[in-house]
């Protein structure tokens, strides 16, 4: 299958009022005209903050291969502002919370939830911890959200030391020094994961919270021995409940459980916001920055749109006999066939030249090219060598005295050459001027007679007359009558 790169380049688009049109628009380009097995990439273009296909596609480029019109929404947010973060280095600091006020873990018996964190990764690292709430051994129960070594974040739970570690992974991994917004839901149904808007990732495991009363941490694991990771922190909120629909632009309608924005203060203690007094502490931090960013959820935003009608050109095969009948010596440009810019396939789907010479009993496949656009159903060709007999030449008179030339009576068939003649024989019957049988035989080469009679005797020089029938294929053919004089 072919695929065509079609890039729609799209200008810089300029705020206009909440709801309204771009004052630029999305040019998508000319409709396009697509042969059959062909895939074209429709691009969007760069400077949106977000894009809605007519397919259900949120990415700026999607791959179409089938005919329809294809419509893209680009959204453009006015939808900066600036943030507080907290820098982890990944060499020893993280961040321990706890629920000072029950004493227990915050998602103690909390069997449906929802985790929403904004970071960014520094550098690269292996299985980098961004939240984790369970055990302090690494083998027993918890929650985990963390990223792999290919930058795909993944969301799993740890049933325990000796069940198997589920997870899931991410369809789309992140890029450095870029923030995202995850979330992270776990209830009766299994677990999601989104980044953004989009869900990348789902399944079924179903997390057992049950009297699981942990510390959060974040930036490392539970034990004392676990890796750290460079990562820095916007704000992260958990919730009972998981009562989300992947719009990160609306508050969940959750109970709010802890909810932490990681702004610099006296460097040891975190605050809950929430006001439900579980707090944390800062371990060996001392890093805190503030950065203009876009959330992509102010309300004031514009869209541009535009429609690409696609279509798909199914080019027929070539027309022609499925079965021709073909002097043997003869290449493929000698089929007869009916149709533009012919291309030529053995049975393998090689493809060859109109010089390949052809062979008796094979099949041969003929493709047409009309607008550039091969068809993809081909003609097939059954080949089936005949014997001309116009193309059979004879001399007129031969001279059997051993010097070397014109010794036998000889068929030429130099326009046999290639031809497998040992499929062909000759029965010929020679008589002298009064009509009298003087030789019959048979011949498998184009020697048909060397001037003697059946008994070996020498013939005189003479006009002698012949009769031969030619056997094609196990089949006679017509017979060719003639004479020719024998000189000594």
């Amino acid at each position: 299958m072919k695929k065509i790169i079609f890039l729609l380049l799209s200008p810089y688009f300029v705020l206009s009022q909440t709801d309204q049109t771009c004052s630029d628009k999305i040019d998508l380009g000319e409709d396009i005209n697509l042969c059959t097995n062909e895939i074209v990439t429709l691009n969007a273009g760069d400077g949106f903050s977000k894009y809605v296909w007519s397919t259900g596609d949120t990415s700026k480029s999607i791959d179409v291969y089938d005919e329809g019109a294809y419509i893209v929404n680009a959204y453009l947010y006015d939808s900066s502002k600036v943030i507080d973060y907290v820098n982890l280095d990944g060499e020893n600091d993280f961040i321990n919370i706890f629920d000072a006020q029950s004493g227990n873990g915050i998602l103690n018996n909390i069997n449906a939830g929802i985790l929403q964190v904004r970071i960014k990764i520094l550098e690269p690292f292996t299985h980098g911890n961004v939240f984790f709430y369970g055990s302090e051994d690494d083998d027993m129960r918890g929650l985990e959200l963390r990223i792999s070594s290919d930058l795909k974040p993944f969301w799993a739970f740890h049933p325990g030391p000796v069940d198997p570690f589920e997870v899931l992974f991410s369809s789309k991994p992140l890029e450095f020094n870029n923030w995202y917004f995850i979330t992270a839901t776990w209830d009766q149904n299994g677990m999601k994961l989104y980044i953004e808007n989009e869900l990348v990732g789902q399944n079924s495991i179903v997390p057992d919270m049950g009297n699981l009363s942990s510390k959060v941490r974040l930036g490392r694991m539970g034990s004392d021995n676990s890796t750290f990771s460079k990562i820095s922190y916007d704000f992260l909120k958990l919730y009972k409940g998981s009562d989300f629909d992947g719009n990160i632009c609306e508050e969940p309608n959750n109970e709010l459980l802890a909810y932490y924005e990681f702004e610099e203060g006296d460097n040891i203690n975190l605050n809950d916001l929430s006001g439900n007094n579980r707090n944390g502490k800062y371990l060996n931090i001392n890093s805190w920055e503030n950065e203009e960013i876009v959330t992509n959820c102010n309300s004031d935003y514009c869209v541009s749109s535009d429609t690409i009608n696609v279509s798909i050109q199914e080019t027929p095969p070539p027309q022609g006999q499925s079965l021709q009948f073909i002097n043997c010596g003869n290449n493929i440009s000698s089929l007869e066939v009916i149709g533009q810019n012919i291309k030529w396939y053995l049975e393998s789907g090689e493809l060859v030249s109109s010089l390949f010479e052809l062979e008796d009993g094979q099949s041969y496949y003929a493709s047409q090219t009309i607008n550039d656009c091969e068809s993809v159903e081909k003609l097939k060709i059954n080949v089936e060598f005949i014997f001309d007999q116009n193309l059979v030449e004879l001399p007129n008179h031969f001279t059997p005295n051993s010097d070397g030339f014109s010794d036998f009576f000889e068929l030429n068939y130099d326009n046999f050459k290639n031809c497998n003649l040992f499929s062909t024989e000759f029965n010929i019957r020679v008589y002298d001027r009064y009509y009298r049988l003087v030789y019959e035989g048979e011949s498998e080469s184009n020697k048909l007679w060397d001037g003697n009679n059946n008994k070996g005797d020498i013939l005189p020089t003479d006009t002698y007359y012949y009769e031969i029938t030619p056997v094609f294929k196990g089949e006679k053919q017509k017979e060719i009558i003639g004479k020719i004089f024998l000189e000594r």
